[in-house]
């Protein structure tokens, strides 16, 4: 399980130990999360508070073209790597990545790049101006109108929790029963107030 492996250290062991991970196996991974695989579950394990949280209450609210929560269980260690930072989990749905030769992931990327002049991070400071820059966008070219909104909404969190935004399509992934491209991890940012401590 070496492959793929972005954490390390007695608490991400620990949380591998117990349920729901307890002999589940690696299924992915992204910048900072680890996807695991048990009983055709996949459970989604990542240090980014923020994009977790988002995630959550993204799904509660039934937000389209963000990728679904199942179940949230929240904090469930502290993380190895930062005071005052955890470990994030989740049950999430299933899904599989984009096509790269689909010409609509260049449309996509072409679209971003004008909304960010081709940066792919988009810094706390100016979320309130991709906010607006993504409902314009999204007026301007319904093919992406519901994921611009989608990461409208994201920016809005962001500007909340101070996270900084994932302006990429490599954060856009194919929900394989309807066919619809969704946002899997738009935010990074570990930070995210726990209420309560964790047992260390």
């Amino acid at each position: 399980m070496a492959e793929g492996v972005l954490f390390e250290g007695p608490f991400f062991d620990r949380v591998l130990a117990q349920e729901p991970l307890l002999g589940a196996t690696f299924f992915n991974y992204g910048t900072c999360t680890m996807l695991f695989e048990k009983a055709g579950r996949i459970y989604r394990l990542t240090r980014e508070g923020c994009g977790h949280q988002f995630l959550v209450a993204a799904s509660e609210r039934r937000v389209p073209h963000v990728a679904r929560v199942i179940y949230d269980y929240g904090a469930v260690a502290p993380s190895d790597e930062g005071a005052g930072e955890f470990y994030w989990l989740a049950e999430v749905e299933r899904l599989v990545e984009l096509d790269p030769a689909d010409a609509r992931v260049s449309r996509l990327q072409a679209a971003l790049d004008s909304i960010a002049d081709r940066a792919h991070w988009v810094l706390f400071s100016d979320l309130p101006a991709l906010i607006q820059r993504c409902h314009l966008k999204g007026l301007s070219t319904p093919e992406f109108r519901g994921l611009l909104s989608a990461w409208g909404h994201a920016a809005r969190f962001g500007v909340e929790f101070g996270a900084d935004v994932d302006l990429s399509t490599r954060n856009v992934m194919l929900r394989p029963h309807t066919g619809e491209w969704v946002i899997s991890a738009p935010l990074g940012g570990s930070f995210y107030p726990v209420g309560g401590q964790l047992d260390s």
